[in-house]
């Protein structure tokens, strides 16, 4: 049987519920030593589960003056992996402070690809672009992609959009992996008093990821999304979490490939309000 353990974890920049934006010079020197600490810290807690995908979204390198912090290295670091790093954001505040954050993939084995490909946007947002990054890697005599991800948490059409161009290209260049935070909860949370109940009204994620053929996920997560319980799946607040919106997902009409269980890290707000969630791709060899 082969094994491929895969995590992915929407950092929020690994500094807890504090401000990431980056600012005044002597302020943002600061923040620079409290991010470097945060992603130490998530290096520690991801390399404790012998992981050989992690996909992290929210994950920020950022400037102040002669300092800078480099979260994507410092956690690849700690894993012993290589890593990726695709920005969706940049900022450069007058040259002397600058911050991009965005998505980085690390990966054990050097992956074959690395690229990012476009997602729908807001046209009026030139700052905040949407893109998916991808990883190739060689499995089974085959080449896996891994698809990384983070879509947009406050218009529902425009999500469903993006979700669907990634179930586009994962079907096409399968089998492949869609890790990341789908900003989409499964219907058993949605009620009239759920956590930010109005982002998810005409939310049409769960009906696009249940007719993507060959889509496959840990039979919990699948009955989540038909409508089951969240069964112990919600990644949403990290400190009390009643919402899954980080998401392991197979697209392999082939059949070869499984998803094992999912589990997710009880992980509080310290780094992020997400929690981190790992499961593992398997395989006969034969």
């Amino acid at each position: 049987m082969g094994l491929l353990r895969v995590g992915t974890y929407n950092l929020s920049g690994a500094v807890g519920r504090a401000r990431r934006f980056y600012g005044r010079l002597l302020a943002s020197t600061a923040k620079l030593e409290r991010a470097r600490a945060g992603a130490l810290a998530a290096g520690r807690l991801l390399a404790g589960h012998d992981l050989d995908v992690v996909a992290l979204q929210e994950v920020d390198v950022a400037r102040a003056g002669t300092r800078c912090t480099d979260q994507p290295a410092l956690i690849a670091d700690a894993l012993d992996h290589e890593v990726a790093f695709v920005p969706l954001t940049e900022l450069d505040l007058g040259g002397w402070v600058s911050a991009r954050s965005g998505l980085s993939m690390s990966t054990r084995t050097p992956p074959l690809r690395s690229f990012a490909f476009e997602l729908p946007r807001r046209r009026r947002l030139r700052l905040f672009s949407r893109r998916a990054q991808v990883v190739d890697l060689p499995v089974a005599g085959r080449v896996l992609r891994i698809i990384n991800v983070h879509l947009c948490h406050d218009d529902a059409e425009l999500r469903a959009r993006q979700l669907r161009v990634v179930l586009d290209h994962a079907r096409q260049h399968g089998p492949a992996v869609i890790v990341g935070d789908l900003n989409t909860s499964p219907p058993a949370t949605r009620c009239v008093g759920m956590l930010e109940a109005e982002l998810y009204q005409h939310d049409r994620c769960m009906e696009a990821l249940l007719s993507c053929p060959g889509l496959v996920a840990d039979p919990r997560a699948m009955s989540c999304l038909e409508g089951g319980p969240l069964a112990g799946l919600a990644t949403y607040p990290s400190d009390h979490p009643v919402l899954k919106l980080d998401y392991l997902l197979l697209v392999d009409p082939s059949g070869r490939f499984r998803l094992g269980a999912e589990r997710v890290l009880a992980v509080g707000p310290e780094l992020s309000d997400h929690r981190p969630v790992i499961a593992t791709l398997e395989w006969s060899e034969s």
